[in-house]
């Protein structure tokens, strides 16, 4: 499976930026797990992890992340334009290596390229939602929690199923 970095990150980027760290806004829809928010640029679609709360019938406002830098950080570090294989789908979001190693990543930023899965990948319950699919051995319980805290045989591990799979990026289409 391949994805690419939509070549509007930076527009999404500061409308996210815009929100600021911390503010509350409310929410004006839901479509798919996506919040849509009304705001100076429009109606904007936002990913619900970018937000402290879940939105509930009886309250829909939100909260932007306190360490929404941090997030906006992790999304620049792909590259507008960048090819990338996924290593896996978690909860509705793309785990792709970056510049960090393995991390997840909202699939609005991206456009599909590939949406055919490796044969080696399995699913558990619908990776859309709150499932996994993925690389048996990356999608093991504890297993990115192991490499994420340097346990080497979790690295040594990673390391041995990526040998075959491109790592990002594939290519790039920005100039």
């Amino acid at each position: 499976m391949i994805v690419q970095v939509k070549s509007n990150l930076n527009s999404e980027l500061d409308q996210l930026r815009a929100l600021g760290p911390g503010s509350h806004h409310e929410v004006v829809g839901v479509e798919g797990r996506l919040y849509r928010l009304a705001g100076e640029c429009g109606s904007v679609l936002f990913d619900p992890d970018l937000f402290e709360n879940d939105v509930e019938d009886s309250r829909p406002i939100v909260q932007v992340k306190t360490n929404l830098d941090w997030e906006l950080a992790k999304l620049q570090e792909l590259g507008r334009g960048n090819c990338y294989s996924v290593l896996a789908i978690e909860s509705g979001h793309f785990r792709i290596h970056g510049d960090g190693g393995p991390c997840l990543y909202p699939p609005l930023l991206f456009t599909m390229e590939d949406e055919t899965w490796p044969q080696a990948w399995v699913a558990q319950g619908d990776p859309w939602r709150d499932g996994v699919a993925g690389w048996p051995e990356l999608i093991a319980p504890g297993f990115m929690e192991s490499w994420h805290d340097g346990d080497a045989d979790a690295i040594a591990v990673y390391q041995r199923v990526l040998k075959g799979v491109p790592l990002g990026p594939i290519r790039s289409d920005a100039n």
